[in-house]
């Protein structure tokens, strides 16, 4: 009747036995994939697929969450709730909203980064 009390108090007293290698191993483990990680950002274009992956990640991501909130609005469409009126707005917003993203992300952008002018 009372297994999966047993079964996790088990587990909790194996993790407690094995605290020790467990910090050994998890400290060392980090430390050396922090090395790792260090070396290998000293490789231009490790650092710049680094870089670049991430901000397209995070514009893809953007651009997923907003095709999910459309394909949500799309669902509740037949909810008679007052609220929901500004959901396809919203939505639609989402994507007008990813590529500025990309644009404040990329500097050498030509229509949204200022001319520079001389100071002399």
């Amino acid at each position: 009747m009372f297994e999966s009390t047993n079964f996790i108090t088990t587990i909790c007293g194996d993790i407690w036995n094995a605290r020790n290698y467990i910090l050994m191993f998890g400290f060392g483990g980090s430390i050396l994939m922090a090395y790792l990680y260090t070396y290998a950002m000293r490789i231009p274009i490790v650092t710049k697929t680094v870089v670049w992956g991430s901000i397209w990640s995070v514009f893809f991501f953007a651009l997923g969450l907003a095709g999910y909130a459309h394909y949500t609005v799309g669902v509740y469409e037949v909810h008679p709730c007052a609220s929901l009126s500004l959901c396809p707005h919203r939505s639609s917003s989402f994507y007008c909203h990813c590529p500025s993203a990309v644009c404040l992300a990329r500097p050498k952008c030509r229509w949204c980064t200022p001319r520079r002018t001389s100071l002399r």
